[in-house]
């Protein structure tokens, strides 16, 4: 797993939180207060699990994040919640 893909999950993220925030007429705080800090220095792991708890995705997605066995499975697992996360918010916000 590389810093970059790290950054994707999290531009991802982000965007969800922007597009939520634009719906609702908000002002968003900043990257960091949204997502927390990212400090390379740290494990990856333990940094998808910060973003799991941050990010508002389900219960299972959020325990499949949390379960999976290696860095690269959590990546991936988060990816797809915030995915799956952003296709329900757009299809809420279409109708």
């Amino acid at each position: 797993m590389t810093p970059e893909q790290l950054r994707g999950v999290e531009d991802r993220a982000v965007a969800l939180f922007e597009r939520i925030a634009r719906a609702r007429g908000i002002t968003l705080p900043g990257r960091d207060v949204l997502l927390g800090r990212h400090d390379p220095e740290r494990p990856v792991g333990q940094r998808l699990y910060e973003l799991a708890s941050r990010i508002p995705i389900g219960t299972a997605d959020r325990y499949t994040v949390l379960c999976a066995p290696s860095a690269a499975e959590r990546l991936a697992a988060l990816r797809e919640a915030v995915d799956a996360v952003t296709e329900v918010v757009e299809f809420q916000l279409s109708e």
